[in-house]
């Protein structure tokens, strides 16, 4: 969760209220905010699209106790990654939820995601292996055909029903202004279609507790590879870093007004600058500080308050006992999910060894499934370290394919032009210069400055 508070001192649990109570106006927005939206899709550290508002976080609003089950808004100021001696990770992770077994089925009914990846896979195969009953939601809004397909032979296999859904395309404009409410003016738009439909279709069908794998990179190398394989080192890539895992949109500066084209330069600079601050003994160590302390935060903060209106949703990796064994497993345990593989596979063999949506891996400890899985691990990093680093990733430009909505590019062409009118974007700009991913963003901060103007 997340509180916004003015220079007066006043909080709040929601920005839209903050900002309609506050009396601020278009002459509040904080551009250079703005500017960090643009490009990341998201604000964080404390940081709001006005310049009189903070925001400050809490972890998440659930934690599960195993004496007194769920606790609510419970105040995390204490950093959990400390460095500890953890003498049987494998052991303990599955305790953990042993212990709270007997809570989490007193609920009646539990959903969880369930993707293609690995971490969906964990949380899924720690539930069936403790004997606690759940349901499974795949999204096709958020994946593909081709990703339902593994997700079907994962529950299959697990003996657990799943519901696949799909949304609508946004059809009506009150629909974009519910979505927009709904992310509290602080996300993408466009990008709450998924997470509000698959939490309103659980709602309906009597799901009282979402189950969510957030979290799940702190047991695996993908925050790290950037380094790969020099896992140990005193420096860290910080630039590289926010490059291949915080994935920045390239905004260029000539469609920005000369005056914010100094700001632009200066955005992720200081971003950088703000991300040494979590700077640690090892480099792998300060990219676990930073995904939890800035990417983690930010993303809960978003699944807590958009869905709490909807239904109870719980992220047990983000439990403190639970962080600190994925921040003190030793480098080699992250390495080609090797966490991920020896306790999905103690617990469900059968399900390890379906292929993911990570180069086709699959996540078994077997010694001839391993041998197989480092050749897709090294030509799936090369793949994607190539698109990054040398094609500057296709989503970077117009070549990303999207179905045409008229709806969204009526207010896509209102959105430019209040932005035009408030000197964040240039006025020579066209449309068709943006890239795809730009059009909720700037549809959202459009109607930001709706609401301050009101």
């Amino acid at each position: 969760m997340r509180v916004f508070i003015t220079d007066d001192g006043f909080s709040y649990n929601s920005f839209l209220e903050c900002i309609a109570d506050s009396g601020f106006t278009a002459k509040d927005l904080d551009k250079q905010a703005v500017l960090e939206f643009l490009i990341y899709g998201e604000l964080y550290f404390d940081r709001t699209f006005v310049k009189k508002v903070r925001k400050e976080f809490n972890h998440q609003p659930y934690l599960l106790s195993a004496e007194k089950g769920f606790l609510e808004n419970i105040d995390l100021d204490q950093n959990p990654l400390v460095n500890k001696s953890i003498s049987d990770p494998m052991h303990q992770f599955i305790h953990f939820f042993e212990k709270r077994k007997e809570h989490l089925n007193q609920r009646n009914k539990i959903s969880i995601d369930l993707t293609g990846g690995i971490d969906s896979r964990l949380i899924a195969s720690t539930l069936q292996y403790l004997n606690i009953p759940f349901e499974a939601v795949f999204s096709l809004d958020s994946g593909t055909e081709k990703e339902a397909t593994i997700v079907k032979k994962v529950a299959n296999e697990l003996g657990v029903k799943l519901h696949i859904v799909k949304s609508n395309e946004v059809s009506s404009k009150s629909e974009l202004k519910e979505l927009f409410r709904f992310g509290d003016g602080c996300w993408d738009l466009l990008g709450m279609k998924s997470l509000r439909n698959t939490q309103n279709w659980r709602k309906e069908n009597g799901a009282d507790l979402v189950i969510t794998g957030v979290g799940g990179e702190l047991y695996k190398d993908f925050f790290w590879q950037q380094d790969f394989p020099f896992y140990q080192s005193p420096r860290s890539s910080i630039k590289k870093l926010v490059n291949l895992r915080m994935y920045p949109l390239d905004i260029k500066s000539e469609w920005l007004p000369v005056p914010l084209r100094s700001t632009l330069a200066g955005v992720q600079k200081d971003f950088i600058e703000r991300l040494n601050g979590f700077k640690s003994s090892i480099n792998t160590k300060t990219y676990d500080q930073i995904y939890y302390n800035v990417r983690v935060k930010e993303q809960i903060s978003l699944i807590s308050s958009a869905t709490l209106n909807y239904l109870e949703t719980y992220s047990p990796l983000l439990e403190a006992e639970l962080l600190n064994i994925g921040y003190n497993l030793p480098r080699r345990k992250r390495f080609m999910n090797r966490f991920h593989r020896e306790l999905i596979s103690k617990m469900s063999p059968q399900v390890a060894k379906i292929p993911t949506t990570e180069g086709g891996m699959s996540v078994s400890d077997n010694g001839i499934y391993i041998a197989k899985d480092l050749l897709k691990y090294g030509i799936d990093k090369s793949k994607k370290i190539v698109s990054k680093l040398i094609l500057k990733s296709k989503e970077n430009g117009n070549t990303v394919k999207e179905k045409k909505n008229d709806l969204v590019d009526r207010e896509l062409k209102k959105a430019v032009q209040i932005l035009k009118s408030n000197d964040i974007l240039n006025s020579q700009l066209k449309i068709s210069e943006l890239p795809q991913k730009l059009k909720g963003r700037i549809i959202t901060v459009s109607y930001v400055i709706n609401e301050l103007e009101r």
